[in-house]
């Protein structure tokens, strides 16, 4: 009876702990591969620039997005991605003259001089390519920057149109044209 009873005894413990480990797996899958699966979009700038003839300045903005999560990055039909272009440093005059041309961005907790930057180029591009993990998507654009800018600050950010809001994180970064 002994025998019986600690071979009893010796399966009850083994399926027991077979069972354990099985639960456990399962969990682990499932947050491995289920739960925690999502993307993670990483924005970068790279600028270059070139001083035309007639003072004004050619900048070449690539904008780049690396995918550092584990999933893959599948954008909406109505997502964009938007770029905007503004003057660190307007004057007194052209602050005044153009109220319709200036960007508030003190709501958004962005600083600058007095929050008001004036608003240069604007530019977006549809984003029809999926970003799958450990890749990157880019997109060059040219803008023509007018005399006198010294110094631009560049947004871009992914937009859902219809929504008619952010998405995600932006991405911002300052160059100087001097």
């Amino acid at each position: 009876m002994t025998n019986d009873r600690l071979k009893t005894s010796s399966e009850i413990a083994r399926n027991l702990i077979v069972s354990f480990a099985l639960i456990i797996g399962g969990i682990w899958g499932v947050s491995k591969f289920i739960i925690f699966t999502k993307p993670s979009i990483i924005s970068s700038h790279r600028c270059q620039h070139v001083k035309q003839n007639d003072g004004r300045t050619l900048v070449r903005l690539y904008v780049e997005m690396l995918n550092k999560g584990t999933a893959t990055k599948t954008f909406k039909p109505d997502e964009i991605l938007l770029v905007e272009i503004n003057d660190l440093n307007p004057s007194k005059e052209e602050v005044e003259e153009r109220k319709d041309g200036l960007v508030d961005f003190s709501s958004n907790n962005i600083s600058g001089k007095e929050g008001i930057f004036k608003k240069l180029e604007f530019a977006k591009r549809k984003l029809t390519v999926p970003i799958t993990p450990e890749s990157k998507l880019a997109w060059d654009f040219n803008f023509i920057i007018p005399k006198n800018v010294k110094a631009i600050s560049i947004y871009s950010y992914v937009f859902n149109e219809k929504l008619n809001k952010l998405v995600g994180k932006f991405h911002s970064s300052i160059y100087h044209l001097e």
